[in-house]
């Protein structure tokens, strides 16, 4: 495939994401105590899409009681900065990125699973 095709592609799947987030990457810091605290920095904004990650159900059993997390399937463009730990925020929601589907034999995006925080 020659660059200017893969551009193309890349420019289409661009065109179809339809929101913006924000990420947000935690580069830990030392406290006056000489513990670690978190320290959210923002690494960047991005034109992205959220949709539900059907095959990414997780049952866990807290407190007892059986709930279910569920998982979304995060793109961004292909060349977004975007790292498994880090958070990101769409639409007043903040999501953690699970893990990242960055293997492609055409990258046009970027994809992630996420799952919302409480």
């Amino acid at each position: 495939m020659n660059n200017s095709l893969l551009q193309q592609m890349r420019d289409a799947q661009i065109s179809l994401l339809d929101g913006e987030c924000t990420v947000w990457r935690n580069t830990p810091a030392i406290s006056a105590a000489g513990g670690q605290v978190e320290n959210w920095s923002q690494v960047g904004t991005y034109p992205c899409r959220l949709m539900p990650e059907r095959d990414r159900r997780l049952q866990q059993v807290i407190g007892e009681k059986d709930t279910l997390e569920v998982y979304y399937r995060l793109t961004l463009p292909y060349n977004a900065d975007l790292r498994a730990g880090d958070r990101v925020t769409l639409d007043g929601n903040t999501y953690l990125v699970v893990a990242l589907w960055d293997r492609h034999t055409y990258k046009t995006a970027l994809r992630a699973v996420v799952n919302q925080t409480r």
